[in-house]
């Protein structure tokens, strides 16, 4: 049985039911309302250019990166440099995403430039994992976006299939596409990510819908589904991209994985039926922020303490360098013993 889903009778419904999320649109309409401005041949180059100074010059874990991953970023950049005058805006940014995350370092990243970075793609369902008593893995429909109502399509069904492709290897290929930095991390991410995307960290989908085939009452369904997009107004007061220049060491000491702490925000906005979780001031989000910033302010008061007693700076380095207009940034720290 093959069930599809009315697209903008649901797309209402979901948007009257969210109002602290903003006009959540169709990937079609995102392309069509947002002004997307192109990079010019020139700045391309000086995006490559920085990117080269930072993985060739700074990154420090380079050569552990390419022994542990037979991966050779730098050559990749340089051949990118050679191509940029026969490439389109979205291959461009889909390889210099690929190089970065090539590096398996989710503190080395490649950040996409406005409007993209404060937006993500969703799928109006979140999707988890169980083991049975077997051993045997499972994929459920865990949680609901509030206004998505369907006859069939309900919490704990189990999902099957993924547009055609068994939903194991379906996670599985989208995991390859993350950077965790062993494969159960990247499962992880996979997982995570199959539904709720930031696209700061990566482009939009380039299907426009998916085909999710599921087990209901022990009869097999498909629905299709559509991409959506949302601008997540938590994001506006602790917006993890500008941690840094808010408080740069901070940053380093706590390590952030900017992609999941996006990706948890989403989920947050998306999944969180507590009315005192979606207050539409987010004061909550602020002070979440505040309370990471001085966290980070404590461990460098230590930091010091450490270089008094022993003579010695042992607190990490931030480097960042931001290409023209804030096209892309990428953060990378080192430790300066």
């Amino acid at each position: 049985m093959t069930t599809t889903i009315n697209e903008f009778e649901n797309l209402e419904a979901i948007n009257a039911a969210n109002p602290h999320l903003g006009s959540i649109r169709t990937i079609p309409e995102f392309f069509e309302t947002e002004t997307i401005k192109k990079l010019t041949t020139a700045e391309r180059r000086r995006i490559i250019e920085q990117a080269l100074i930072l993985i060739n010059n700074v990154y420090v874990h380079l050569p552990l990166k390419r022994a542990m991953y037979a991966i050779d970023p730098v050559r990749s950049l340089k051949l990118l440099q050679h191509q940029l005058d026969n490439i389109s805006e979205w291959q461009f940014h889909n390889d210099m995403i690929k190089i970065f995350k090539s590096l398996r370092d989710g503190h080395t990243n490649y950040i996409l430039p406005t409007p993209y970075k404060q937006h993500t793609a969703f799928l109006p369902f979140m999707m988890e994992e169980f083991y049975d008593a077997n051993g045997e893995r499972h994929n459920i429909v865990s949680k609901l976006t509030k206004g998505f109502k369907h006859e069939t399509f309900v919490l704990g069904v189990e999902i099957i299939d993924w547009s055609g492709v068994q939903i194991e290897q379906a996670v599985d290929i989208n995991a390859d596409l993350e950077d965790g930095s062993n494969q159960a991390a990247r499962h992880v991410c996979g997982l995570d990510r199959i539904t709720v995307r930031p696209m700061a960290m990566s482009l939009p989908p380039a299907e426009q819908w998916i085909i999710v085939g599921y087990l209901c009452n022990g009869q097999n369904h498909e629905i299709r589904l559509p991409w959506l997009v949302m601008s997540n107004p938590i994001v506006k007061f602790c917006d993890p991209t500008t941690v840094a220049g808010v408080d740069e060491f901070a940053a380093t000491t706590i390590g952030l994985g900017l992609n999941m702490e996006l990706t948890n925000q989403a989920r947050r906005a998306l999944f969180s039926w507590n009315a005192a979780d979606l207050r539409t001031d987010n004061s909550h989000a602020k002070k979440e922020c505040q309370d990471i910033l001085s966290f980070g302010r404590s461990i460098r008061h230590r930091a010091r303490s450490d270089t008094y007693a022993y003579g010695a700076s042992r607190s990490p380095r931030i480097l960042k360098f931001s290409s023209a207009r804030s096209f892309g940034s990428w953060n990378c720290f080192r430790s300066t013993a």
